[in-house]
C-alpha cells in the first residue's frame, strides 16, 4: 500500500500561498496535571452513534462548561458545570423527537449568549433546541426551512459569529430515483445567531456541497469531525456505498481517507496545498486534490468511521484514523501528517481504539483511546505526527462507547465520555456520563 503523494510544484504553490511555515521547534506543552473522570450522571445515556464533536462548550462569560448526551427514548439532554462552585446542575430533558440511535444532540453557543443544541436527525429534517436568555429552553424543527433528511450534524461557529450545521442528506427519502447510497453532505449557515437559517443549496446553487456520483456507487460521506483552527474548518472523512456499478448498498464498502479546508468566510474549500477547490467538492476533485490515504480494495471495509483531525503550529494537518486489516486481524490506528509536500503515515497501535484527540502543545496531540472491553481510557501524545507514547491511564467503572473532546474546554472537564451500555434499546437508559479533565 502506498500514501498518496503530492510532489515539488504542489509545494511550490503552498510556498507561494504562504499558508504553512517551517515547523517550529519549541518542547510541547504536556499540561502536567492528573486526568481523572468525574461522574457527571449515572444510568443516564442510552447507545449513540455520536461522532467525535459538538459533547459540550465552555461559557468563559458565565464560567461553566455545558455538555450533552442521549438519555431515554433518544431524548437531548444538557448538564452544566459551575467552575466557581465545582457543581453540576441536575440533567435537563431539552428536546425529542422519534428513538433512533442516530438522534445524538451536538452544541454550539450563539453570540448572543443563547445555546443551540441541534438533535433529533436521522433522514429527518434537523431540531433545533434553544436555551433563552432567562433559561428555558424552547424546541423546533428546522424542516420549514431545511426540509432535508439529515444525520450526523455537525456544528460550528466561525470566528465572525456564523454559525455552521453540516450533515448529509439521504437524497432517496425526497427523490425516489435516488439510492440507498446517494447521501452527500449539506449544510446551513445562520448569520443571526440562530434566529433565521438558509441552505448550501441555495446559497451554492449545488445539489450538494460535498459528494459524489461514482460508476462504482461510493457515494456516501462518513464525517466522523471537523475542527477549526486559523479560521478555516479542516474536514476529515471516508466514503462508503455499495462498492460495484450493479450493487446499491449501505455502508456495503468503506473506502479512502480524504481531507479538505473550508474557509467559512468564503464559503469555499482548499486542498492541503492550498488549490481553490471552489464551493462544491465532486468526485473527481475528492479523488484527485482531496485524498489523503487509499485503502486496501481488497477488503469491504478498507478503513473506519472514526477519526480525527487538528493542526500543527504551523497549519499542516496531522489526522488519526484506522487502516484496517484483513483476516480479521485488528486494525491499525494510524496517524498521517502532511509534510508541506506529501502525506506521511506512521502506524502507531492495533491495542487500542480511538474516542478522540485534542491539541496540548504547539505540535503535541494527547490522544484519547480505550482498549477492548476493558474500562477507562489510555491517554497517548502524539508529538508532530510521528512519535507515539504512553500518557496517563484515566480510570472509569464502565468501559466506553464514546469520547468527545470540548475544543476550547477549562479542566475539569476537556472531554464527554459515555459507558458502552451494551444494548441498542433506546429505552435503556443505563449508561453513565463522565466529565474528563485535569483534577481541580
Amino acid at each position: 500500500m502506498h500514501p498518496t503523494r503530492i510532489g515539488a510544484a504542489a509545494a511550490a504553490a503552498v510556498a507561494a500561498l504562504g499558508l504553512f511555515t517551517a515547523p517550529t521547534q519549541a518542547d510541547p506543552d504536556e499540561r502536567g496535571g492528573t486526568l481523572v473522570a468525574q461522574t457527571t450522571a449515572t444510568h443516564a445515556r442510552v447507545h449513540s452513534d455520536r461522532r467525535p464533536m459538538g459533547a459540550g462548550l465552555y461559557d468563559a462569560k458565565a464560567n461553566r462548561t455545558h455538555i450533552s448526551w442521549m438519555g431515554k427514548d433518544s431524548g437531548a439532554y444538557v448538564q452544566e458545570y459551575d467552575h466557581g462552585t465545582g457543581r453540576w446542575s441536575t440533567p435537563v430533558k431539552v428536546g425529542s423527537s422519534f428513538k433512533d440511535k442516530h438522534n445524538y444532540p451536538v452544541m454550539v453557543q450563539a453570540d448572543d449568549g443563547r445555546l443551540l443544541v441541534f438533535h433529533g436527525a436521522h433522514n429527518s429534517p434537523l431540531r433545533l433546541a434553544t436555551r433563552a436568555a432567562d433559561g428555558t429552553w424552547s424546541d423546533r424543527s428546522l424542516g420549514d426551512v431545511a426540509p432535508y433528511h439529515a444525520s450526523y450534524p455537525k456544528a460550528l461557529k466561525a470566528s465572525d459569529g456564523d454559525i455552521y450545521v453540516f450533515f448529509r442528506d439521504t437524497l432517496k427519502e425526497d427523490d425516489r430515483t435516488k439510492f440507498v447510497d446517494d447521501r452527500p453532505m449539506q449544510y446551513l449557515v445562520s448569520t443571526d445567531d440562530g434566529t433565521t437559517w438558509k441552505s448550501s443549496g441555495e446559497l451554492t446553487g449545488h445539489p450538494y456541497i460535498l459528494g459524489s456520483e461514482r460508476a462504482d456507487n461510493m457515494d456516501e460521506v462518513y464525517m466522523a469531525e471537523i475542527t477549526q483552527a486559523r479560521g478555516r474548518f479542516h474536514l476529515l472523512w471516508t466514503m462508503a456505498g455499495g462498492g460495484h456499478p450493479d450493487v446499491h448498498g449501505h455502508g456495503t464498502q468503506i473506502h479512502d481517507v480524504f481531507y479538505a479546508a473550508f474557509d467559512p468566510a468564503t464559503r469555499r474549500f482548499a486542498s492541503v496545498t492550498g488549490e481553490d477547490l471552489g464551493d462544491q467538492l465532486d468526485e473527481n476533485e475528492m479523488l484527485t486534490k482531496a485524498i489523503v490515504w487509499r485503502s486496501n480494495r481488497e477488503l469491504l471495509h478498507g478503513t473506519g468511521f472514526t477519526h480525527s483531525v487538528q493542526t500543527l503550529s504551523d497549519g499542516r494537518p496531522v489526522i488519526v484514523f484506522y487502516d484496517n486489516q484483513p483476516g480479521g486481524q485488528r486494525p491499525w490506528l494510524t496517524a498521517g501528517r502532511w509534510s508541506g509536500r506529501q502525506w506521511e503515515f506512521t502506524r502507531l497501535t492495533q491495542e487500542y481504539g480511538l474516542l478522540d484527540s485534542e491539541k496540548i502543545g504547539p505540535d503535541t496531540l494527547r490522544v484519547y483511546t480505550t482498549r477492548g472491553s476493558e474500562p477507562g481510557i489510555t491517554a497517548f501524545l502524539l508529538d508532530r505526527g510521528r512519535t507515539w507514547r504512553r500518557g496517563q491511564y484515566i480510570w472509569t467503572d464502565t468501559r466506553l462507547q464514546k469520547g468527545n473532546v470540548i475544543e476550547g474546554g477549562r479542566d475539569p472537564v476537556r472531554m464527554v465520555a459515555e459507558t458502552n451500555t451494551g444494548t441498542q434499546d433506546q429505552s435503556a437508559q443505563i449508561g453513565n456520563v463522565y466529565a474528563v479533565g485535569e483534577a481541580r
